[in-house]
């Protein structure tokens, strides 16, 4: 950009260490000035004089580890970072500030990026770094010729009291963001979640994953044919659940159900489907609502089918002929659907309609209803909530005052919406969550100490295996740590070695895994794997540590994880009696051409070669397939399974 000057210090190009391959998805904006320990890509002075210190392409030091979107990830390897220097008494001067939304605009430019990927970065008490959203501030206006340049905060308002706090709103009063987004959120829960626990794992877990407004409170548990009781609570975006009193493994509805847009007709996620609607109607009605019509879940259904699968949540209103007879309408959540009384089997999505179409009007007047409120369309909340796609009015806009600071609130069901006395609306969503708000609550698994020396190319016996033994090598050890499975011959799987789970075990021990590292390979469900939950936070964290050592590159296929069957035989047409690891959803395969099933695993330096990763692995607690061996000295190259907890 032509007001861009950026001058080079040192040698950017050789400084800091190399991505692995990793691609900037990340800009994170912290506070101070470079130290010895400290190398950010870009470091902005108070007056706007802006270093390059690292290359783009390469990794800096000083961010690392940091929690960010819910684990611990090596943000390093994905973010280019600026570093901003901050007065200790003050805010921000207005020539940094002027230059930050420069390089931020030539960033995001190049990189294809938005404003939801720029973030900021702080230490907790701990040291360690958090990663939370951040709101790009608009550029400062210029002040009068003679006029000193004054201390903004990043919003642009007044100097703030506290370094370590912000202005939110434009009011004279220092409000910590985590803070007003704890008191935001419980405004949240007001008009339709019951009582807030924020200690409550169904609480953490949906505002750690963005879950949106609960449109409905924790009922009762429902309880399965099987005898299986599933506690749950409806949000806007999923409904959460946990089994029994397994309390900590929430999961969400809408892994359970998969994808596509099939409505089950029987078994647990049908249960749960309609518990979701009847749990999220009830509210309505309990919050004054009226509407009419058929309240009930039908399969067969245009709008419940969409509903279902591009997760618009639970309805919130029943299936409606309008008063004028013109429309059918049913409010969702995530958005309303519609569709004209002529046309009975159409179905139209509000949020993709736009102002000059005739239903545009009526079907957000009958959208209010469930708020319940009147429809003003010139209401800025009201514009601003469709230009973003929030969905659903959980209320009409209302004052209230937190801190000593007046504020006016809008909850919608996928954000909530205020302003303060700057006459700025902002979103809930863009706030920083609290330390606690967190998932999975635990910080990540400790590693082992474990040594193998640097890679050796064309050495077979490298890496040597490491000092634990794989967990079927332990008389009774894999039930006694994963439960007990009952299983059967699947005679409808053309794979001789599939089993079917007969006791349920599956549905009590199984989570669905987010592995972002994986999301490129669609037979790992592009980053969403079953795993068992004893396992899931390892799971997570080698690939984390895999990415952060720059190890990602050497993953050419990714070959199946959970899979319901025994282990494999290695004599032609015979099977086995003994479960696979696979079963129990604690083993995963890669890379299985160039480490076939019996075969020589590729060596360090070959195509496919896994070897590199396998110290990182036992660090984290897998053990390698390689070190199994079959008659005629073959191995299992392509396959790591579970075998300590760490």
């Amino acid at each position: 950009m032509s007001d861009l000057v950026i001058q080079d210090v040192n040698v950017p190009g050789a400084a800091g260490d190399s991505r692995g391959g990793a691609q900037v998805a990340l800009v994170v904006i912290g506070d101070g000035m470079p130290g010895p320990d400290t190398l950010p890509h870009y470091a902005i002075d108070r007056l706007g004089a802006v270093s390059r210190l690292v290359a783009e392409g390469r990794a800096g030091r000083g961010l690392g580890m940091a929690d960010y979107q819910g684990f611990a990830q090596s943000i390093d390897a994905i973010a280019v970072s600026v570093l901003l220097q901050k007065r200790a008494t003050a805010g921000y001067d207005g020539p940094l500030l002027r230059a930050l939304h420069a390089l931020l605009a030539d960033l995001l430019a190049r990189y294809g990026l938005g404003a939801a990927d720029v973030a900021r970065v702080t230490r907790d008490s701990r040291g360690a770094a958090q990663v939370s959203p951040y709101v790009t501030p608009p550029a400062p206006q210029l002040v009068a010729a003679g006029a000193p340049e004054t201390a903004l905060p990043l919003g642009g308002a007044a100097p703030a009291a506290d370094p370590g706090m912000l202005l939110l709103g434009g009011a004279a009063l220092a409000v910590i963001p985590s803070d007003l987004w704890r008191f935001l959120y419980a405004e949240t829960f007001k008009p339709r979640g019951g009582a807030l626990h924020f200690e409550w794992s169904f609480t953490i877990f949906a505002a750690a994953k963005g879950l949106g407004a609960p449109v409905g409170p924790n009922p009762p548990p429902i309880t399965a044919a099987d005898g299986t009781r599933y506690n749950y609570q409806p949000f806007a975006r999923d409904t959460v659940y946990n089994l029994g009193t397994d309390y900590g493994n929430v999961r969400r509805l809408g892994d359970l159900l998969g994808p596509g847009s099939i409505i089950p007709a029987s078994g647990p996620a049908r249960d749960l489907l309609a518990a979701s609607f009847r749990a999220a109607l009830d509210a309505s009605a309990a919050h004054g609502v009226t509407l009419t019509g058929n309240q009930n879940l039908n399969p067969g259904w245009k709008f419940h089918q969409l509903a279902r699968s591009v997760g618009l949540g639970p309805a919130l209103g029943g299936n409606y002929l309008t008063a004028d007879k013109r429309y059918i309408v049913q409010v969702f959540a995530g958005d309303t659907l519609f569709t004209p009384a002529s046309q009975q089997t159409g179905c139209s999505r509000l949020s993709q309609i736009g102002a000059d179409n005739p239903a545009y009007g009526p079907i957000w007047a009958e959208t209010y209803k469930v708020a319940p409120a009147s429809y003003d369309p010139a209401s800025p909340f009201q514009q601003l909530a469709a230009q973003l796609h929030l969905g659903a009015p959980l209320s009409a806009a209302y004052d209230t005052s937190y801190g000593g600071v007046a504020y006016r609130l809008q909850i919608f069901a996928l954000d909530t919406l205020y302003r303060g006395g700057d006459g700025v609306i902002r979103r809930m969503g863009e706030l920083p969550l609290p330390g606690a708000i967190r998932w999975p609550p635990s910080p990540p698994p400790h590693h082992l100490d474990i040594n193998v020396g640097p890679p050796r190319a064309g050495d077979p016996s490298w890496p040597p295996p490491p000092p634990f033994s794989f967990l079927a090598a332990r008389a009774g050890a894999v039930e006694a740590a994963l439960g007990h499975i009952a299983w059967a011959r699947d005679p409808a799987s053309a794979d001789k070695d599939a089993i079917r789970i007969t006791n349920g075990w599956d549905a009590l021990n199984l989570v669905v895994v987010d592995i972002p590292q994986l999301r490129a390979f669609r037979a790992a469900g592009y980053g969403k794997l079953r795993f068992h939950k004893k396992v899931a936070a390892q799971f997570q964290q080698l690939f984390i540590d895999w990415e952060a050592a720059g190890l990602l590159r050497l993953i050419l296929s990714f070959d199946g994880a959970y899979t319901p069957r025994t282990i494999r035989s290695t004599l032609p047409g015979q099977v086995t009696d003994t479960l696979s690891n696979h079963a129990y959803g604690t083993a995963f395969d890669l890379n299985a051409t160039q480490n076939p099933f019996t075969g020589q695993p590729a060596l360090v330096g070959q195509p496919g070669s896994l070897r590199e990763l396998v110290p990182i692995a036992y660090a984290n607690g897998f053990y390698w397939g390689g070190h199994f061996t079959y008659s005629g000295g073959g191995h299992d190259g392509m396959h790591f399974e579970w075998a300590v907890a760490v």
